[in-house]
């Protein structure tokens, strides 16, 4: 069981403890070396959902496009007699996606972490 005499040993302790000098010390710059970091950590992560905000909105128009080319081209043949090749849009489609990834996200984030 703990008792008071017990209290005042470990103040006295910790007194002395805060008076010496740590054996350790952070380098003077490492404040801002945690600061370029969580900025590039957060520019990152905004370029990307900005990213993902655009790819989603534009998948999302060409998936709705398709529907409604099956649709119109299903019930109303004799108007529409265009007929979209899905396997010859689809790889361009990524492709033209990729490529705005690397210009949107990786190409901006380096130009960032960069300066």
């Amino acid at each position: 069981m703990k008792t008071i005499s017990d209290n005042s040993d470990f103040d006295s302790q910790f007194e002395r403890l805060l008076k010496e000098e740590p054996l350790f010390s952070l380098p003077d710059d490492f404040a801002e070396k945690v600061s370029a970091s969580m900025g590039r950590k957060l520019i990152f992560r905004q370029l990307l959902l900005n990213y993902l905000r655009f790819a989603g909105g534009t998948t999302l128009v060409v998936i709705v496009s398709v529907l409604i080319n099956f649709l119109i081209s299903k019930y109303l043949p004799e108007i529409f007699h265009l007929n979209i090749n899905l396997f010859g849009i689809l790889p361009v489609g990524f492709g033209i996606l990729f490529v705005l990834f690397i210009d949107r996200v990786i190409l901006r984030y380096y130009e960032f972490k960069r300066l």
